[in-house]
């Protein structure tokens, strides 16, 4: 009797290449995956490592300083309310270095301080008054080393610098004129730049000259009581 052991099917040439091709598939997916899982990878090892980005200048500030542009007579200030804190300026050029958030508080509460000149925002900060519609200190015709010298000027000088500010310089500089003259200041204790002054405020420096005046003549009958003596 012939043997019969029975032999598997043989696959068909279809069926290998049909496997073949998916196995193919799943290899390209695989280097795919690969590929981009090295690219991602290098992405951030690079951001890890790189400098941190800078801002660009002029275009994000956290904090500004704000200057006192003005001096007021003995004892006065210019005081300030904000919801985080009190600010009293009293010395002329005094500085304040306020968060974003007080700055624009300060400015929405108080712009007519910075309209009539006495605030300002510091000279390096252009951006913030451009941004808020002020000024910075070097807009003004005013800083601390002309204070200096106030009473050193020429009458022309004087004249000069008194019709370029606005109205809180004027005021500036006859309140430390009178100052200067309680304190018999000789630079100061000039009648001719006091008349000058008292012209250009249309009288406000009055009361100095008279109280001079006065003075000078009462200095003079001393002498002569003490002369006949």
């Amino acid at each position: 009797m012939a043997n019969t052991t029975a032999q598997p099917p043989k696959k068909s040439s279809g069926t290998t290449t049909k496997t073949n091709n998916q196995s193919e598939k799943i290899a390209a997916l695989e280097a795919q995956i690969k590929m981009l899982t090295d690219l991602l990878m290098a992405q951030q090892t690079a951001q890890a490592t790189a400098p941190a980005a800078q801002p660009a200048a002029g275009k994000r500030f956290e904090e500004v300083t704000v200057v006192h542009m003005v001096e007021r007579a003995e004892g006065l200030r210019t005081h300030i309310e904000l919801s985080h804190m009190t600010i009293d300026f009293r010395k002329f050029g005094e500085e304040r270095t306020l968060s974003l958030m007080d700055f624009e508080e300060l400015v929405g509460k108080y712009r007519s301080f910075f309209e009539r000149g006495i605030l300002a925002v510091g000279d390096g900060e252009v951006d913030v008054a451009k941004r808020y519609g002020i000024k910075v200190t070097t807009e003004y015709p005013i800083n601390r080393d002309l204070v200096k010298k106030l009473g050193t000027m020429s009458m022309t000088e004087l004249e000069e610098l008194y019709t370029k500010l606005g109205e809180g310089h004027r005021k500036f500089i006859l309140e430390q004129w009178r100052r200067k003259c309680l304190q018999n200041n000789p630079n100061f204790k000039d009648i001719r730049k006091l008349e000058v002054l008292n012209r250009l405020s249309d009288g406000a420096m009055e009361s100095v000259i008279l109280d001079m005046r006065t003075q000078s003549e009462k200095e003079k009958i001393d002498e002569a009581k003490a002369a006949r003596k």
